[in-house]
């Protein structure tokens, strides 16, 4: 019962049938009812939904329906409200908005078709993507600017070939079409050129590349890379590809000749650098020798010195012969040099192993002990003998010299010469210090001068009190410092033998403090002290018995570990890698020293070899690093090379700028020359690009400043066009003439200023054509009325001839404008055809109106169809293979029409009206 009064006394639109809830629609109110409205738009019947969305009349839910399904009548409404045809029409701003949300084709043709405001013709023609949509606005739309702004999206040449063909309504389009269809034909033929062109570049290089290398190779090369660059940017992949790999075997066989000629260019500089090494040595061992010579007399650290020169020159000579054998004089040279030193440093061993029992022999003047000791030393003859031994000579000599008084003056002159020059020796003795060798030198002194002649001693007395007072201060002196410095070094060493220091410091103390006892020699010598310092010493050596064991064990293990260390090396020098970067030989260098320092100590046995062992191996490391380093420093060489020729290539700044960079960073994908060199060439290198980039910066800031100015004056051409406008159909060559000035100031520069100038002035000039087109239809209409008085006054004479009247040519009359030369021929034609022609049909002038009808677009009557024909195929024969300009076919009908005759006035008073009327149809603009 309830459910039956619910339904009795619901509303019409909640029935149960669909049919009843659709009629009761067309009773609601949008206004009043909107909420049922809304309600029914999700009603279960599809009709009922439909008829709800009609009734609400929303263009918002129509776009949202239309976007789920279609209906053509929620469309064709929809395109009403957009149209503005709908009652109750939207704003322009609010159909704008719901327009850009449609994204369906057919409903946005529609809207450009017939909408009533162009901006939402344009509007919704930006929103249409097919071409064929396009087209047909391009070709049927009736506003023309939607026509040009669809004819301007169509890119294709089918496209563009289409308007052609099916745009009669605005051949303005057809002249657009044709043109930019010429321009992509254009732009096709230049691209396969430049195609052929890439091609034809890529097949010399490939040639070149299978070609061997010849004089003019790196030319050649270099003149296919120049022609590429111009070609390069619109190369594809594979045609980049293909150049590309020619180009990497053209560079490999320059490369590979250039490493030939420094290959053989390092060959002779090696050989040089080895023969010059060689001098050296044998120059260094010469100075060597030299300065010995030049020595008063040799001393212990001349003779270490000429050792330790020995043996880095022997080392430096067996790595020089280890690939080339020196010539066989040079070696013989070589070793008769150390065949001398060796020679010198064995007469001073032998020397050092007498030299304590030659000093007692001098002490006791023991002759006979010094003569056989002296025997047994071989000092060689040519260089100065060491001190001990002029103290023996001086001995032996002033032993065996004979104490008479039949000694010759000569001989005591000589003697007394010696003794003045031992006497200069002794001071320099006692002013180094050297006091025991002082003391034994005055003694011989003193021994030689108490056997000089009596005439000679008294020079010489006062010279050798002297010396004896100097040495006794010396002694004494010595003895002063000496004494307090042995107590202290005895009471040190005690307090080290009770220290509970780390061992470490206690044996680093110990050594020193030996070391500092050794070197105070015999000064304020005494047996307590020696005896008390030695068993101070003793007891520290005891203490510090594990520890030494413990730096035993670790000398033992420091010596394996550079072994280890020198054998990496080794092996590094034998396996060099020839493409090792020499940062990383100096790193591995660097390493292998900081490794070396920290294993210390070495076995006192082991530590010269050892040491020999590792400088060699560094010494061939270092080798190995300046042959790489050299290496560098020719690449680097021939890069700054590279970049000095950039300073006279004529090429352009910017393509110098580009080779330079690339320049830059093969310089940083190479390590580092030797330092000298590397600083030197940086700075070369660097020079060289900086004047480059100021160039190049000078050249942009003028060429920037000259487009400045031809744009500025662009601009002002550009201002005074469009201040200018025709007011004759002359001043088409004015603006021939501006068009003629743009064309020097071509090629722009690129950029947006650029852009938006050229589309202003073509914007000007197409505005411009179109005021000329204007006159110059006015002009053509405004000759049919002003030479209209000439038509008159043909027909007068034609209607005078026709009635047997006298008559006479009509003359030219004063018309503005005037007649043009074809007008006049015309003219003359008529007269002449007034004499001798007879009287014009009726079919000629209907033949002459219909003409003008087609002209004009106007209807044609049936009875005139095969005129129409006639004349429809004479226009096409007259317009093959050009431009078909309605103007030009106006001039030549209006002179056909002055030149037909004779004509009656009742035919041309017929004529004349309907004429006039056809004129005013003409609509030149098409």
């Amino acid at each position: 019962m309830f459910g039956f009064f619910s339904r009795f006394f619901a509303p019409a639109w909640r029935h149960p049938d669909p049919k009843r809830r659709r009629k009761a629609i067309d009773d609601l109110d949008p206004e009043q009812n909107r909420a049922a409205l809304e309600h029914l738009l999700d009603d279960s019947a599809t009709q009922v939904r439909d008829a709800a969305l009609l009734k609400l009349d929303d263009p918002e839910r129509f776009i949202e329906r239309l976007e789920h399904q279609q209906n053509d009548v929620i469309q064709a409404r929809l395109i009403k409200h957009l149209n503005g045809s709908a009652a109750g029409a939207l704003s322009l701003e609010t159909r704008q908005k719901l327009l850009e949300t449609l994204s369906e084709p057919a409903l946005l043709k529609t809207v450009a078709f017939n909408a009533d405001n162009q901006q939402l013709r344009l509007t919704a023609l930006e929103r249409l993507r097919d071409e064929s949509d396009l087209i047909e606005q391009a070709c049927h739309n009736k506003v023309a600017a939607v026509r040009h702004a669809a004819a301007q999206r169509v890119e294709s040449d089918q496209g563009l070939e289409q308007l052609i063909k099916l745009s009669t309504r605005d051949r303005n389009i057809v002249r657009l079409a044709r043109n930019r269809l010429n321009e992509r034909q254009q732009n096709a033929r230049e691209l396969k050129a430049r195609h052929e062109q890439r091609e034809y570049c890529i097949g010399l290089i490939e040639k070149l590349a299978r070609g061997s290398w010849e004089p003019q190779y790196e030319a050649r090369h270099r003149h296919v890379l120049r022609e590429w660059d111009q070609l390069a940017s619109e190369a594809d992949a594979d045609q980049s590809a293909r150049f590309k790999a020619a180009h990497h075997q053209c560079e490999e066989t320059i490369r590979a000749h250039y490493n030939a000629q420094l290959a053989a260019e390092e060959k002779s500089r090696a050989e040089t650098e080895e023969r010059e090494a060689r001098t050296a040595t044998i120059e260094a061992l010469d100075n060597a020798l030299d300065h010995l010579k030049r020595e008063p007399h040799p001393r212990r650290q001349d003779i270490d010195s000429l050792l330790a020169l020995r043996r880095l020159q022997a080392e430096r000579w067996i790595n020089l012969s280890e690939d080339n054998a020196p010539a066989p004089s040079v070696q013989a040279h070589y070793l008769e040099r150390l065949a001398t030193i060796d020679c010198l440093v064995n007469t001073w061993q032998t020397l050092d192993e007498h030299r304590t029992q030659i000093e007692q022999a001098l002490d006791q003047s023991d002759m006979d002990a010094l003569a056989t000791h002296r025997q047994a030393i071989d000092w060689p003859r040519e260089y100065p003998l060491p001190l001990l031994l002029q103290e023996v000579d001086t001995a032996l000599a002033t032993h065996a010299a004979p104490n008479t008084d039949t000694a010759s003056d000569d001989e005591a002159r000589a003697e007394s010469e010696h003794i003045a020059k031992q006497a200069e020796q002794l001071e320099q003795l006692i002013e180094s210090g050297e006091l025991q060798s002082a003391t034994r030198l005055f003694d011989v002194l003193q021994a030689r001068h108490a056997k000089l002649d009596a005439r000679f001693q008294k020079q010489h007395a006062a010279h050798i009190k002297r010396l004896k007072a100097r040495i006794a201060e010396l002694r004494d002196w010595r003895s002063f410092v000496a004494a307090p410095k042995r107590e202290h070094l005895c009471q040190a060493m005690e307090e080290l033998a009770h220290s509970d220091e780390a061992e470490t410091n206690r044996e680093q103390r110990h050594r020193q403090l030996v070391s500092e006892w050794k070197q105070l020699g015999s000064a304020a010598a005494s047996r307590e002290l020696s005896q008390r310092f030695r068993s101070a010493s003793d007891q520290v050596r005891k203490n510090l018995e594990g520890y030494y064991q413990h730096l035993d064990q670790q000398r033992t293990l420091n010596k394996q570990y550079c072994e280890a260390l020198c054998d990496q090396l080794e092996q590094l020098i034998d396996n060099a890698d020839q493409l090792a970067d020499p940062d990383a030989l100096r790193t591995i260098r660097n390493k292998a020293r900081e490794e070396w320092r920290t294993y210390s100590p070495l076995p006192r046995e082991d530590v010269a070899t050892l040491r020999h062992r590792f400088g060699l191996a560094l010494q061939g490391v270092q080798t190995l690093i300046d042959q790489k380093a050299r290496g560098i420093a020719e690449q680097k060489q021939a890069l700054v090379e590279q970049a000095e020729q950039l300073l006279t290539d004529e090429r352009d700044i910017e393509q110098r700028t580009r080779i330079a960079k690339d320049l830059q960073k093969q310089w940083r994908s190479l390590g580092r020359a030797p330092k000298g060199d590397e600083q030197r060439l940086w700075k070369q290198f660097r020079n060289v690009c900086d004047r480059l980039f100021e160039w190049r910066d000078s050249e942009r800031t003028t060429r920037k400043g000259a487009q400045d100015q031809q744009l500025d004056a662009l601009q002002a051409l550009i201002d005074r066009v469009d201040q200018w406008h025709p007011t004759r159909l002359e001043d088409s060559a004015y603006l021939d003439q501006v068009e003629q000035e743009l064309e020097e100031y071509q090629p722009l520069p690129r950029g947006r200023r650029s852009e938006g100038m050229l589309k202003r002035w073509n914007g000007i000039v197409r505005r411009r054509r179109e005021e000329l087109d204007s006159l110059a239809n006015d002009e053509l209409k405004q000759r049919w009325h002003a030479w209209q008085p000439l038509l008159e006054a043909h027909v007068e004479a034609d209607e005078a001839r026709m009635q047997g009247d006298t008559f006479e040519d009509v003359g030219s009359l004063t018309l503005e404008p005037p007649l043009t030369k074809q007008a006049q021929r015309a003219h003359q034609a008529r007269n002449l055809n007034r004499r001798h022609g007879t009287p014009t049909e009726d079919d000629t002038l209907q033949r002459l109106k219909v003409h003008l009808a087609l002209m004009a677009n106007a209807p044609i009557s049936a009875d005139d169809n095969d005129r129409r024909l006639d004349i429809q195929v004479a226009r096409l024969n007259d317009n093959v293979g050009q431009e078909y300009q309605l103007s030009d076919e106006f001039s030549q009908w209006l002179c056909q029409l002055i030149a037909t005759g004779p004509v009656t006035r009742t035919q041309w008073a017929r004529l004349k009206s309907e004429l006039d009327q056809l004129v005013t149809q003409l609509d030149f603009h098409q």
